[in-house]
């Protein structure tokens, strides 16, 4: 190690460990949120207006012992384990469920921002994985996680890195910000271009596209497989063989219900994905029509119904809006430029993030030498 840090048991480190609520709640229309695992998301606490309400109450009754506050780190211990976030501007308006360990930290002996930054470490990852419980219950005990060894170096040092490793956040979070400024861009693009344009006819999808579905199940995906296998998930996987070698849309007809991928070769599609091919109009364009109109009916339709999937009916009768063949060029080849320059600051984001999570492990282990690293202090006014 270039610098001295000490391995201490978490929960040697710690004022508290505590995990989320176990008790029953009634729902309500209006109180403090009750948040799962699900509402810790990329570091941040996620809250839609949708998520579950409880009483103020049953808020009070669960603190009535401790109550939550700035700088208390959270981790999940149920589900998808490890994910972190570190409270901030907490206003008493949300509390959560036992997938969610709450941690308290003696600041005396460690920053909470530097725990924080240990726990979103490779090795403390795998350690929780590691002890994972294996019962009916699953997820990660609280006595288990207070046994969990951390990295800690001196106060001083523990400040350092934190310096380091928050200007690699704050050249993430600019990027990020790139990215959803030009997405909002590009949905304003697609609304004014194809949404609202007055100059196009219409026409049922099933006129313009055949439409069928996969043919394989989706555990005969294979993550090492050579051709995309698009499934109902976000993401596709892969697979050994295909079905497919053309241009084509794949939609989600149940699970993500309406999400659209364009591709164009050799792939493999879920029996449950509808796949659109030989097309009378551009593909390029029918995806992007897919994308915003189609998806929002969708989006609306379960809404007001729960539909928990697409009907072939709903996708043959669905109207798209057709103008000019040489307006559909112009439209493909301006919301192509969008998505080309979205995919460039989305390749520069993962490179960002993978760069800060090797410093990470290295910083946090204490493998680098503080005193040969540099810092350029970054112009936030920017």
């Amino acid at each position: 190690m270039a610098n001295h840090f000490n391995i201490t048991n978490l929960g040697d480190i710690t004022v508290f460990i505590k995990d989320g609520t176990h008790g029953t709640h009634k729902d309500v229309l209006d109180g403090p949120f009750l948040l799962s695992a699900q509402n810790v998301i990329n570091g941040e606490i996620v809250i839609n207006e949708d998520d579950r309400k409880i009483s103020v109450d049953d808020f009070n009754a669960i603190h009535r012992r401790y109550k939550l506050r700035n700088d208390d780190v959270l981790v999940s211990i149920v589900g998808t384990l490890g994910k972190c976030a570190l409270i901030k501007d907490y206003h008493s308006d949300y509390t959560f469920q036992r997938s969610v360990a709450i941690i308290r930290f003696d600041t005396k002996k460690i920053l909470p921002k530097f725990a924080y930054y240990q726990m979103l470490g490779d090795d403390f990852q795998r350690e929780l994985r590691r002890r994972e419980s294996k019962g009916a219950q699953g997820g990660v005990y609280l006595g288990e996680l207070e046994k969990v060894p951390l990295n800690v170096p001196d106060l001083e040092t523990q400040k350092k890195i934190i310096n380091i490793l928050e200007l690699w956040d704050y050249d993430i979070g600019h990027i990020e910000e790139i990215i959803n400024k030009t997405s909002l861009k590009q949905k304003w693009l697609i609304r004014r271009l194809i949404c609202n344009n007055t100059k196009s006819s219409t026409r049922k999808l099933s006129t313009l596209a055949t439409i069928a579905t996969g043919k394989k199940d989706v555990n005969q995906g294979c993550s090492t497989g050579q051709y995309p296998f698009f499934t109902c998930a976000k993401e596709h996987t892969w697979s050994n063989g295909y079905s497919f070698d053309k241009e084509a849309i794949c939609i989600a007809g149940n699970g993500e219900i309406g999400q659209s991928f364009y591709y164009s070769g050799k792939f493999e599609a879920y029996q449950r994905t509808y796949v659109l091919t030989d097309f009378s109009i551009s593909g390029q364009y029918l995806n992007f029509v897919i994308r915003s109109m189609f998806k929002e009916m969708v989006e609306r339709q379960k809404q007001m119904s729960a539909m928990p999937y697409i009907k072939l009916t709903t996708l043959k009768d669905f109207m798209v809006p057709v103008p000019s063949e040489q307006e559909i060029a112009n439209i493909v080849d301006i919301l192509n430029n969008g998505e080309k320059t979205i995919k460039l600051y989305q390749d520069e984001l993962s490179k960002r993030k993978l760069q800060k999570q090797y410093l990470l492990n290295h910083l946090i282990n204490g493998d680098l030498d503080l005193s040969k690293i540099q810092l350029e202090e970054k112009d936030k006014s920017c």
